[in-house]
């Protein structure tokens, strides 16, 4: 069981790295900082995790950065619910369901830009204010704000990771064979 768990976060560490501008290795330390705590808390699963690391490395933010900024994102929209519950059903931003468990993050994401599409830069920064995002807080979920539809598409990639280790493996392999082929030929 242990062996199977490793190739599936091993593919999708890899996969992550084949859709994202991070590395492997950024990845792993996103989820070892705080983005595997924070996500397990959320109830998030892996493919969905990985997919929003992909997108804090689409706006440039990477390894333990990224981990730091997702166990940020999750902690502060539990605190700011749980304030400000009235403010997030006004902007129609549904943060639990109707079993008092947390959404899917990318759905409350998707919320969030609806309720703030057509608000300028200034008025979606008061808007989060409203809703108990202070400045600082709101680094960490302003990132992924418009990125809905990437990290949908993110998670899908994700959810077909299956193998990608292994033909990653395969394709330095062969090209590997190749070299040492040519040089024995030389």
């Amino acid at each position: 069981e242990n062996l199977r768990n490793l190739v599936i976060l091993s593919d999708q560490l890899v996969r992550a790295n084949q859709i994202a501008n991070a590395s492997v290795r950024q990845f792993s330390e996103s989820l070892t900082s705080d983005a595997a705590v924070a996500a397990r808390e959320f109830g998030m699963g892996l493919e969905t995790t990985m997919a929003i690391l992909a997108g804090y490395a689409s706006q440039g933010k990477k390894s333990a950065e990224a981990g730091n900024m997702l166990g940020r994102a999750t902690r502060l929209l539990k605190q700011a619910f749980s304030k400000n519950e009235e403010e997030f059903k006004k902007h129609n931003i549904q943060v639990v369901d109707s079993r008092g468990n947390y959404r899917d993050f990318i759905a409350i994401i998707r919320d969030m830009e609806r309720a703030f599409a057509g608000m300028s830069g200034s008025q979606r920064s008061n808007a989060l204010a409203d809703l108990g995002f202070e400045a600082l807080a709101q680094k960490a979920i302003l990132p992924l704000i418009g990125l809905s539809d990437a990290l949908e598409d993110y998670r899908i990639k994700q959810h077909l990771a299956g193998g990608a280790t292994k033909d990653v493996a395969d394709k330095q392999m062969t090209a590997f064979s190749k070299q040492v082929k040519a040089a024995w030929n030389e």
